[in-house]
């Protein structure tokens, strides 16, 4: 079985960057505030208390997508992991993977079955740039067949 990580784009993890630190802030400030220390007085104790809960859900949430975000090649289906949601798809209905040279994003286009009716769906594939080629590499080596395209990152004149 081999994994490869998620690579989330430098926005997303600046974004998660933010959301750790009001998270880390608004715990820290409602113990204070529980705990009477620093001048600071809890007039509601349960809203403190339910603050802590959630923000504390809230970080453990963020470092649980980050950490653990990634796309797993077992021995007859390829699947993507990213927090709660799990997509899985069978080697037999893999069709192509096309990446763009670009921006270094990958699109696996394999045959679906939405309301009844087979259709050509995709998984969007985002590795660090370092594992771009063993990933494709375990590609290959996961389904011999499949049809492998790169768009050329486009030139200025």
């Amino acid at each position: 079985m081999k994994k490869f990580r998620y690579a989330f784009p430098i926005s997303a993890y600046v974004v998660y960057a933010l959301l750790l630190a009001v998270s880390v802030l608004s715990v820290v400030f409602a113990a204070l505030r529980l705990g009477n220390a620093g001048g600071f007085i809890s007039v509601y104790p349960v809203t403190d208390a339910l603050t802590i809960a959630l923000f504390s859900l809230c970080f453990l949430t963020i470092l649980f997508l980050v950490c653990f975000s990634n796309y797993t090649f077992s021995e007859n289906e390829i699947s993507v992991s990213r927090l709660f949601f799990k997509k899985r798809v069978r080697k037999e209905n893999l069709i192509k993977l096309v990446t763009d040279e670009e921006s270094g994003v990958s699109a696996l286009y394999y045959y679906g079955t939405e309301r009844g009716e087979q259709t050509v769906s995709f998984l969007i594939v985002c590795v660090p740039k370092k594992q771009r080629d063993a990933f494709v590499s375990a590609l290959r080596d996961f389904k011999r067949d499949i049809v492998i395209e790169s768009n050329p990152k486009k030139f200025e004149e």
